[in-house]
């Protein structure tokens, strides 16, 4: 039994491949074009410009927001998470002022407060 599945060093040595070079990575050399999470990010930045005119909201921007409850939010209006593709549909969206979150038909009344 052991003659049959013994093998030499120089049998085992034959069958492994052979590396002469090691194939190198560029890590400095940097792309001619934009990489594809900057085309992304200004791709997103036009959908996000597109919601707010569909939506008639200033996202992004600094905003004054009265919620139906009779909160009065102040500041920076962004949208609370960043999905794939922005719905107009007023029950999904979420918005987000400082640390408050509030539903989009939440709103009773939102406007630009820096001119």
């Amino acid at each position: 039994m052991g003659a049959e599945f013994a093998r030499s060093d120089a049998a085992v040595e034959d069958m492994l491949p052979v590396m002469d070079e090691q194939t190198l990575f560029d890590f400095q050399a940097s792309p001619k074009e934009a990489d594809s999470l900057s085309l992304w990010r200004q791709a997103r930045a036009r959908e996000v410009e597109k919601a707010c005119h569909r939506l008639g909201l200033p996202i992004g921007k600094s905003a004054e927001v009265r919620l139906k409850s009779g909160t009065t939010l102040r500041g920076l209006l962004r949208l609370a998470e960043e999905t794939l593709w922005i719905d107009a549909d007023r029950k999904t969206v979420i918005l987000q002022i400082a640390e408050a979150t509030f539903h989009i038909s939440e709103i009773a009344a939102a406007v630009r407060a820096d001119g």
